[in-house]
């Protein structure tokens, strides 16, 4: 176990020890000039569960010390910036970029001490732990953090060795007077450069004013004004742009990506003091050097039957299931649920047949043909029960081919071995849709006979839907409910229990404190059984984008905490409370038998549905989402993905294409971005027939230029945003206008269409987060809040750095797409 690694010894390139930041640093530290420094580890912070020890405070201290021994100047007390370096920060996946603290110009030992417990304490915001989940990634708070010399920057920048928002062969320079963490932030303007990578030569450039400037003086930071004639002068000469142009690019072919380097001049010295993977649209990152950056989003990968034509909207009415499908779909489960559910529910239905798949996308959303569900029902009969089917099914097909797929999955070594496993799970999820039809056509054949019968004897005695009588009726969901409520009981009656529960920690955190207790390594053990029978399901069952509890298990604990706050039970009642009275108020007679048969078996049918869900709708696509995770892993140690989940944006086609010829001509990239659009995109309830999607577009006033910094258009209502406080009156598909835009802000950019700053560079901290979520975004505007307000509708372009004001109406659909 090491507590303090310095940088340049062989251990700070162990990321898990360091975290990606410094390990990340340490491989570049012999090819520029990298400010010493050394790190308090994830090993110590593991150790002393986030809070610093009296030992692990001299460690600290003594390390502190010996920076001082190890500078050229050999003061008592360095300046030093104190930086987080989290596991994942910096990373392929997802840069953090601003997402943790950095504090600069700390002198002295208890300062250092006390930044280092600030780091690690601000490691478990709110904000970092939606961030995580948004990029995927587990809810993580060890932390490693860099302790490193403080650059007396004359002039700092970022440089990134592409030009995120344009597919030509150029690099970007943004740069600033003075230390650079404004420039990061994203609270100045910065110059900004633009370089021909072949050339080496300044092709265009933007000097902003500097009318102020952070500098170190005297191990004090001060905020000078800058006097008047060096204002509107470039940060940097032609030459210091040139030399950060060759930096860059030299280091991006030591790495083998395209980076982003923050670097820093002092007395014409040039400094590095981060490199990471650059970020583009939708969180991407360029694994290889040399490749253009497509700019068109690229069309659908699904074959053409599945996406509604101009032809279907005008044969037919078409309707969104916002119910089961409120997202778009990601091109794998598409490419799998699509095919298997259309041959399976036409196979299913004896009443119809359709040349054509009667689901199809639209903007990725599902939608079905009106007439699907407004035809007579009429299903394949079947002399078994519906409770019966699926216990036999349960037994010798689905949950044998669970097991059967975990273990190959699990075994899984090489790609040759992938190929075949990718085709069975092909195969079983066309089957395992057909059980589902087998099982639901019965039932809802049943229901349809209920609903006749209902309304002829007993909507007269009972004036309401049918449906409120199946209220309490036992099944898998509510006995998840109920398996929750006895753990927060068990967790509120015990005092350890519900004290650990109590404190706001992250699953990790709480693990630890749980696992040094008899009784909470009990409450794990359980807890860890609940997962394994309940925790294949997610947020969007029908799709395999989001976490399931058992990589997330975050989700069900918090689900336990408020259980606790609320005291609440989940306690099942078989019938509903006036279920009695309703079928005393029928007369008596055949009817009335006839009647409580039925319902009797409704009532046991409406169990059987919810089961149904549980062991196929939800587990297949959780239990298929950990599956291809596992060979996405294996395909990035081949250098075939850059991320885990970018097999999600693959088709099933496509992948078995690419595991037979190592190859893949499409975009992960691109489709991210996509599927970011698509998520701003409002699908109407029906369209086509009657429905027009032809609207006028509407004349709109250009009031803003500023600069271009995340790709894309969307249209929505102004919200001026000054502080915390204003972000409560945030609705979905909201434009953000703010001066700048707070890290602790970043869970918004789910919700919002765009967002317009009247600070900032295309290369500051915020802009990379937002590029990461494929929101559009115009910074450096100056005026934005002064000019906009509260309520406008405003289309932001943020390909040319636009922004209009538009008439109140309704949000185009060109606008939102771009």
């Amino acid at each position: 176990m090491m507590d303090i690694v310095w940088l340049g010894e062989p251990e700070s390139r162990l990321s898990e020890l360091v975290g990606g930041k410094v390990a990340r640093l340490a491989r570049i530290a012999g090819q520029c000039s990298v400010p010493l420094g050394f790190c308090v580890t994830t090993d110590a912070y593991r150790r002393s569960h986030g809070v610093l020890t009296v030992t692990l405070q001299q460690t600290i201290a003594e390390a502190y010390c010996e920076l001082a021994r190890r500078t050229a100047s050999a003061k008592d007390a360095p300046v030093v910036a104190v930086r987080s370096s989290a596991l994942a920060e910096d990373g392929e996946a997802a840069s953090f970029a601003g997402q943790y603290t950095t504090y600069l110009g700390i002198v002295g030992t208890n300062n250092v001490v006390e930044a280092v417990q600030q780091c690690w304490d601000g490691s478990k915001g709110k904000h970092i732990q939606q961030y995580q989940a948004d990029r995927g990634l587990p809810p993580r708070s060890d932390l490693a953090v860099f302790v490193q010399l403080l650059v007396p920057a004359d002039v700092a920048g970022i440089a990134f060795s592409a030009d995120p928002s344009s597919a030509e062969p150029q690099l970007i320079v943004n740069a600033s007077l003075g230390l650079g963490d404004g420039l990061a932030s994203g609270t100045i303007i910065p110059d900004v450069f633009t370089v021909d990578r072949a050339t080496r030569q300044v092709t265009r450039s933007s000097i902003a004013e500097k009318a102020l400037k952070r500098v170190l003086v005297n191990d004090r930071i001060l905020e000078l004004a800058v006097a008047g004639s060096f204002r509107w002068r470039p940060s940097l000469t032609s030459h210091q742009v040139r030399e950060v142009a060759e930096l860059t690019l030299h280091l991006e072919q030591v790495v083998g990506y395209v980076v982003d380097i923050e670097f820093a001049y002092a007395d014409n010295r040039l400094f590095v003091v981060q490199c990471r993977p650059a970020t583009f649209c939708g969180g991407s990152r360029h694994r290889a050097v040399g490749k253009r950056t497509e700019r068109i989003v690229e069309s659908s990968p699904l074959p053409a039957q599945f996406t509604l034509s101009k032809a279907d909207l005008e044969q037919h009415q078409w309707a969104h299931d916002a119910a089961r499908f409120p997202a778009p779909l990601s091109p794998m489960f598409a490419s799998l649920w699509l095919p298997a559910y259309t041959r399976t529910a036409i196979a299913a239905r004896s009443d119809v047949c359709y040349e054509e798949p009667p689901v199809k996308l639209h903007h990725g959303y599902v939608y079905y043909r009106a007439d699907w569900d407004a035809s007579p029902v009429t299903y394949h009969t079947a002399e078994e029960s519906p409770r019966d089917m699926l216990q036999r099914y349960l037994k010798t097909e689905i949950m044998p081919f669970y097991a059967r797929m975990d273990q190959q999955f699990s075994a899984l070594e090489t790609l040759g071995q992938a190929l075949p496993l990718v085709r069975e799970l092909e195969c079983g999820f066309h089957h395992l849709w057909k059980l589902h039809f087998d099982i639901v056509g019965p039932i809802h054949a049943l229901w349809s006979e209920f609903n006749r019968v209902f309304d002829e004897i007993a909507s007269a005695v009972y004036p309401h839907s049918w449906v409120n009588l199946m209220g309490g009726v036992p099944n898998k969901l509510t006995e998840t409910d109920q398996q929750l409520s006895e753990l927060a009981a068990w967790a509120y009656s015990d005092a350890t229990l519900e004290e650990i529960l109590r404190r706001d920690l992250l699953f990790d955190d709480m693990l630890s404190q749980m696992m040094g207790v008899p009784v909470g390594r009990c409450f794990i053990q359980r807890f860890q059984a609940f997962l394994s029978q309940y925790g294949y399901r997610s947020s969007n069952v029908m799709d395999l984008l989001d976490p399931t509890w058992i990589e997330n298990p975050q989700v069900p604990l918090n689900m336990i905490k408020k259980l606790m706050q609320t005291h609440h039970s989940s306690d099942m009642q078989v019938a509903s409370a006036g279920v009695n009275d309703f079928l005393a108020a029928i007369p008596n007679g055949p009817d009335k038998r006839h009647f409580v048969d039925l319902y009797n078996r409704v009532l046991d049918s409406w169990a059987v549905n919810s089961d149904h869900h549980f062991f196929i709708d939800a587990m297949l696509s959780a239990r298929t989402r950990l599956w291809l995770l596992t060979l996405g892993n294996l395909m990035c140690q081949q250098a075939l993905l850059n991320a885990p989940d970018d097999i999600l944006f693959l088709t099933v086609d496509e992948l078995k294409v690419v595991l037979q010829t190592r190859e893949f001509h499409g975009s992960i990239r691109m489709r991210r971005l996509l599927r970011q659009q698509q998520l701003k995109f409002q699908p109407d309830p029906l369209i086509g027939l009657n429905t027009s999607n032809s609207r006028k577009r509407s004349r709109a006033r250009v009031v803003l230029r500023g600069m271009a910094a995340v790709e894309g258009m969307a249209s929505g209502w102004v919200r001026i945003i000054a502080g915390d406080e204003d972000l409560a009156k945030l609705s979905r598909g909201d434009i953000v206008v703010c001066k700048t835009f707070s890290p602790s802000w970043t869970p918004v950019l789910n919700i919002v269409r765009a967002l317009v700053a009247d600070t900032g560079g295309i290369l500051s901290h915020f802009v990379l987060i937002a590029r990461e979520y494929g929101v559009p975004c115009v910074v450096a505007t100056e005026r934005a809040t002064q000019i906009l307000h509260d309520g406008q509708r405003v289309r932001v372009d943020g390909n040319r750095g636009l922004v209009q004001v538009l008439p109140k109406q309704l949000v185009r659909l060109n606008d939102v797409l771009g």
